[in-house]
């Protein structure tokens, strides 16, 4: 008796759970908060967009050719970037740019259209 009486609270626990985060979902996906005290707050969708940097011609003969360098653009328009640990350099590197979006690593390592950003997902 005392095991099924466990586990009829089990699963109406489960399933009043699984209620509120179906119900929860709906306004999350929408953007809109649920109670009238957070109505105020719009739950934030992060919109990340990933990039590398693909080396046509490698200038300097440092760093090689091909794709170098893998990166995201965060919602607010932030950019990190990494250098792949890749010969002929093998050292690899993350930068954090004091510039939203990618145009620091454009201006300073891509050698006047030797280098592109190649973008990964949509706008």
């Amino acid at each position: 008796m005392t095991v099924l009486l466990l586990i009829s609270i089990f699963v109406n626990a489960a399933l009043l759970v699984a209620l509120f985060y179906r119900r929860q979902a709906k306004h999350w996906a929408a953007g809109m908060a649920e109670t009238e005290e957070s109505a105020s707050l719009v739950f934030h969708r992060p919109k990340f967009r990933r990039f590398v940097f693909n080396r046509e011609v490698d200038v300097t003969g440092i760093s090689g050719t091909g794709v170098r360098v893998e990166g995201v653009v965060f919602s607010d328009g932030w950019a990190v970037n990494h250098w792949l640990d890749m010969p002929p350099m093998n050292e690899p590197k993350t930068e954090v740019w004091h510039n939203p979006g990618v145009d620091p690593l454009v201006k300073i390592s891509g050698h006047d259209g030797a280098s592109k950003v190649v973008w990964l997902d949509g706008t």
